[in-house]
C-alpha cells in the first residue's frame, strides 16, 4: 500500500511547479479580494483532480496489468486511490484554514466553509471514482466535468440569485450529518470501485 501511495505521490511531483504556480495565482486573488473562501473552493477542486490525473498515468501506462504481477491486489490498487483523495483533503483543508485565518475570516465561518466544500468534495469524489474505475479517466472525463462543475455553477448562482442554500440555514445539524453521510457515501464507493474492479479484464 504505502509503495502505491509512493508511486502516486511521485507522479504528482512531476506537476508540482505547475500546481504551484496556479495556486499562487488564486492566492494572489484570494488576499486582494479578502475572501478566504474563494481560495478554499479553488482547493476544494484541486483535491478532486490531483487524485485522478494519477489514474490517467496509470491508464496510459497500463499500470494495473503491471501491479497485478506483484504481490498486490485489485482491492489494494482501489484503496490507494481512495486514501490519495483523503490525503490531498486533509492537507488541502489545513492550507484553506491557514489562508482564511490570515485573511481575517472568523475561526467558526473558516472552519464550516472549509467543512462544506470538503463535505462536497468527498461526496463528488465518492460518485466520479467507480465510474472512472469502470470506464476509465479518459471515457469518464466529461461526465467529471458534469459532476464537478454543474453543482459548483449552481451554488454561485444561487449566491448570485440572493438565494439562501439551506446549508447556511442549518450549520448545527450540518455538522453532525455531513461526516456521517460522506463517511457512508465513500464506504459505499468503495465497494462499488472494489466490485467494478474485481469485474474487469486487464
Amino acid at each position: 500500500m504505502k509503495g502505491l501511495l509512493l508511486k502516486d505521490l511521485l507522479n504528482l511531483k512531476q506537476q508540482l511547479r505547475t500546481m504551484l504556480f496556479i495556486l499562487g495565482v488564486w492566492l494572489f486573488i484570494a488576499i486582494v479580494s479578502r475572501d478566504g473562501g474563494f481560495f478554499s473552493g479553488v482547493i476544494m477542486i484541486f483535491i478532486l483532480i490531483l487524485p485522478m490525473n494519477t489514474m490517467a498515468y496509470d491508464e496510459k501506462a497500463h499500470w494495473e496489468r503491471f501491479a497485478l504481477t506483484m504481490p498486490v491486489s485489485r482491492w489494494d490498487i482501489v484503496l490507494s486511490k481512495y486514501l490519495l483523495s483523503t490525503i490531498c483533503a486533509i492537507c488541502g483543508a489545513v492550507l484553506s484554514i491557514i489562508v482564511a485565518l490570515l485573511l481575517g475570516t472568523p475561526v467558526t465561518e473558516a472552519l464550516f466553509t472549509v467543512l462544506v466544500l470538503l463535505g462536497g468534495g468527498f461526496i463528488i469524489t465518492a460518485i466520479i471514482y467507480p465510474v472512472l474505475f469502470k470506464l476509465g479517466v479518459e471515457k469518464g472525463r466529461l461526465l467529471m466535468m458534469l459532476v464537478v462543475l454543474i453543482p459548483v455553477g449552481l451554488t454561485f448562482l444561487l449566491g448570485y440569485l440572493g438565494v439562501q442554500l439551506p446549508v447556511a440555514a442549518n450549520r448545527d445539524g450540518l455538522i453532525y450529518v455531513l461526516p456521517v453521510v460522506i463517511l457512508l457515501l465513500f464506504i459505499g464507493s468503495m465497494l462499488l470501485s472494489k466490485r467494478i474492479m474485481n469485474r474487469r479484464e486487464l
